[in-house]
């Protein structure tokens, strides 16, 4: 409307309406990966994506043509699982039509059904892919040539888009370093019972894909090592719990970067016992890793427990040899 405020009301010169209506689509389809329309996964996940179709009309529609295009550089296309259909690789979409499944054909009011496949992402996502902050776009349609078409508009189809976020991946690995300058070892390797021994570890981390928010590593130790309270780089922010026996390494925002290491320097001494004369001794007992990705939204939490860390490995490659002995 165009006009003016007079005498308290509003004079109109001119009004111009225009009706857009809301119709309900003739055809629905709606997609699912793994039973969630809305979730993000990890690197090495197995997808199982189920794709729902239903003819909503009070008509029969013929010869119906369902459309999946995968749209992402982190699925392993090589392991592409379906039992009908067919897939084009160089748009990346999957066909299902009525010589795969007769339902097909004529879909009836009220008819419908569901295909599914599966994919698997990447375990490793390849250097040759740039960039951070992966996601899984996704695209059902669904169409038939019965669906009116009317002059000067685009043909009316069923869709359903889901973009599906790729969690960060977080690598944790712990050496023992026995040439180092800084941090000297000093005592028997391996082990003796009744002599002390220094040990330097390093804690190796790398975080490839999103930013971690209040990311934090708790490395525990058992009673029997001893945090001698010297670490590499000094920068770095550490805390020593003596009561727990807990040393925590808070990283803060721990930023993405693709084949890069954040590295962590730190001595223990251990004495042994005769009791553990012909066992492993054990310097760490566990590694806690948690974080917000900033991504995905999602809290990570990453265990590490005494299996995991019993054998460490030398930085110059094997593993130490940790059994204890009486001479």
């Amino acid at each position: 409307s165009i006009g003016y405020m007079g005498g308290g009301k509003f004079v109109t010169y001119g009004v111009s309406e225009q009706l857009t209506r809301i119709v309900i689509p003739p055809l629905s389809i709606v997609q699912t990966i793994n039973g969630k329309r809305d979730l993000s996964v990890n690197a090495g996940d197995v997808l199982n994506f189920n794709i729902s179709y239903r003819n909503e009309s009070n008509i029969g529609l013929r010869d119906a043509i369902i459309t999946m295009n995968l749209d992402s550089e982190v699925l392993d296309y090589r392991k592409l699982d379906r039992e009908y259909g067919s897939y084009d690789p160089p748009s990346r979409t999957l066909i299902w039509k009525a010589s795969d499944i007769p339902g097909l054909a004529r879909l009836n009011s009220g008819d419908g059904g569901t295909v599914s496949f599966s994919i698997p992402v990447l375990d490793s996502i390849p250097g040759g892919v740039q960039g951070k902050n992966f996601s899984i776009q996704t695209t059902a349609k669904i169409d038939s040539p019965d669906i009116p078409t009317p002059i000067g508009s685009n043909k009316v189809i069923a869709s359903n888009t889901m973009v599906t976020r790729v969690n960060s991946s977080v690598g944790i690995g712990v050496y023992l370093v026995q040439n180092d300058s800084s941090f000297p070892g000093k005592g028997p390797l391996p082990p003796v019972a009744g002599q002390e021994t220094l040990y330097t570890v390093k804690i190796r981390l790398n975080n490839e894909y999103n930013d971690i928010t209040g990311a934090k590593l708790v490395i525990t130790l058992p009673s029997s090592s001893r945090y001698q309270k010297r670490f590499m780089p000094d920068t770095e922010a550490i805390e020593w719990n003596d009561r727990t026996n807990t040393l925590v390494w808070d990283l803060a925002t721990y930023r993405a970067a693709r084949g890069e290491r954040r590295e962590l320097r730190f001595q223990i001494a251990a004495t042994p016992d005769m009791s553990l004369v012909n066992k492993d001794l054990q310097l760490i007992n566990g590694m806690t890793f948690t974080g917000q990705d900033q991504f995905t939204k999602q809290d990570i939490h990453i265990e590490k427990g005494a299996q995991d860390t019993k054998y460490i490995r030398q930085e110059e490659g094997g593993y130490v040899n940790m059994k204890v002995t009486s001479q």
